[in-house]
């Protein structure tokens, strides 16, 4: 073993000696403490960029790791100018023949020709998805906001996904894709999903000007779901949070406290699980959601950047807990012990439902959840002058929620 094989299964045993330790930011592979294998590489901003090697066994990640690496490597080294490889100039030299039949080379003749003239068509390495994709960054970079982490989950799992090159997709190919996942089980929604990420890609690469005269055949498809199959997030009603007051007690405190800042806050548990002892001041009686990529710390978008009241009975609890939040699984498999279709998510809807209900401000609630604020004249305003609204007024408007659950809960 040599080369690059023999760094590689040297960073390997690296890993698996040491699973638990924090690796070093220069250390390309690495394994997380469940034991799946991953790369990472530093861009020259200082961003860490990471590709999950999708798999446990040392053996298979070492065989992995080249293409992982050379993925994130192409992100780090960004796009580069389009340069067409069928234009790739060429000579082709013209040579006549002597008298005696041999070849006359002094009067030879040179012609330009491109590599086009003389390649057949699949000897031509076109553009690549990634190209588009890397194209794609280099525009959302220069309007100085970034892609979400679930727009780049769901690019790399269309890319893993798609059977057939960027300069092979036409009406045809993808129509035929659209059959094998259908085959394979996967539903509407995630077939709508898949194809949605190309046409994407190529909509914004034609703007650009980077595909310049081309033609979307994604466009020209209808792969579209039926609205109805879109997931329904079950709304908390009051006989949930009626049956919450028999489940909390028998729940550990690390469960009973998660479901009890979602259904009083109406936070996504994300932003829980994120949630470090300093976000939370609970003297103040408050919580912040922060967006700090240094501690792994991200939000879904702008919005979710906030500082939100806590009941002070509420925080009178978390000063005697260590944080350890639950994964989502756990969470809700104790909820669905009250409801088939209640999830931890079900109290976020359900705070928004109750204040409702009470004939609340809505725009104070939405700031207060994390969502943007609606398009009335007023709540422009709100959103646009004075960073939209104080914890104070946060505290007033859900007050009369926290008695409403208060009386069904306590």
């Amino acid at each position: 073993m040599t080369g690059f094989s023999s760094h590689i299964a040297t960073l390997l045993q690296n890993a698996v000696a040491k699973p638990f330790a924090v690796a070093r930011p220069s250390q390309p592979i690495q394994r997380r403490p469940n034991g799946m294998f991953f790369v990472r590489l530093r861009g020259a901003d200082g961003k860490r960029l990471t590709k999950s090697l999708e798999t446990k066994d040392a053996v298979v990640a070492a065989k992995r790791a080249h293409q992982a690496l050379e993925e994130l490597q192409s992100i780090v080294d960004g796009p580069s100018q389009q340069r067409w490889r069928a234009d790739e100039p060429g000579i082709e030299w013209s040579i006549p023949s002597k008298p005696d039949g041999t070849n006359d080379y002094v009067n030879a003749v040179a012609k330009p020709i491109s590599a086009a003239d003389v390649l057949e068509p699949h000897q031509i390495k076109g553009t690549e998805w990634r190209d588009l994709v890397n194209e794609a960054i280099r525009v959302r970079t220069r309007k100085k906001a970034d892609y979400s982490p679930s727009w780049y989950t769901n690019t790399r799992i269309a890319l893993d996904k798609v059977p057939f090159h960027f300069e092979e997709a036409t009406p045809k190919t993808i129509r035929a894709w659209m059959h094998s996942m259908q085959a394979e089980g996967l539903g509407g929604r995630s077939i709508e999903m898949h194809c949605g990420v190309f046409r994407s890609l190529i909509t914004t690469c034609i703007r650009s000007g980077m595909l310049e005269g081309y033609s979307n055949p994604f466009s020209l498809v209808d792969f579209g779901s039926d609205p109805d199959e879109v997931q329904h997030i079950y709304t908390a009603v009051e006989s949930d949070y009626r049956g919450l007051k028999a489940l909390l007690p028998k729940l550990p405190q690390r469960e009973r406290l998660s479901i009890l800042l979602q259904a009083y806050c109406g936070t996504r548990i994300s932003e829980l699980q994120r949630r470090k002892p300093e976000d939370f001041d609970l003297e103040a009686c408050t919580m912040s959601v922060v967006r700090d990529l240094k501690k792994g710390q991200r939000v879904k978008n702008k919005h979710s950047i906030r500082t939100i009241p806590l009941p002070s009975w509420l925080c009178e609890e978390l000063k005697q807990w260590d944080m350890d939040w639950p994964c989502t699984n756990q969470v809700n498999k104790k909820t669905k012990l009250l409801n088939p279709e209640l999830t931890s998510h079900s109290f976020r809807h359900g705070l928004i439902r109750v204040n409702r209900d009470l004939g609340g401000e809505p725009t104070v609630i939405e700031a207060a959840t994390g969502h943007k604020v609606g398009k009335t004249v007023r709540s422009e305003m709100a959103s646009t002058y004075g960073d939209g609204f104080s914890v104070d007024s946060m505290r007033t408007a859900m007050t009369p929620i926290w008695e409403r659950l208060d009386g069904w809960m306590h």
